[in-house]
């Protein structure tokens, strides 16, 4: 189940299925691949992947750096060849910035026992 977001872009909280509440891995086809800058709190402007998905009611992706090896790893280092191809999206509780606990959004390679059933964990961490 997609949820509507209030973000430009899909946060772990998007990946809780609203009726269990709990996590879901979600399989999504990649639809296209961009660049786009973004301004850090410092006011850095830093170039990023942007993926998009073909799924209605998903946002793009940012790919850090770990999203994008992940990509790389899984698709192939030429990212015009990525549109059609699937990945599976999870929410990883365990990411931080600095000393903080903020969980995210991770990448890992569809499963071929996926078969349209998705991996459940409970919405049980306190962030």
């Amino acid at each position: 189940m997609a949820l509507v977001s209030s973000s430009k872009y899909i946060k772990h909280e998007d990946l809780v299925n609203g009726d269990t509440n709990e996590f879901e891995d979600k399989i999504l086809t990649i639809k296209d691949v961009t660049q786009e800058s973004f301004t850090q709190d410092n006011g850095k402007v830093e170039d990023k992947w942007v993926v998009s998905f073909e799924e209605e009611g998903y946002q793009p992706l940012v790919c850090n750096k770990t999203n994008l090896d992940m990509c790389i790893a899984l698709l192939g280092r030429q990212n015009d060849n990525w549109p059609g191809k699937q990945i599976t999206l999870y929410a990883d509780l365990n990411i931080m910035f600095g000393t903080k606990q903020v969980g995210g959004v991770r990448v890992k390679a569809v499963s071929k026992k996926a078969n349209g059933k998705k991996k459940k964990r409970a919405n049980t961490a306190s962030l």
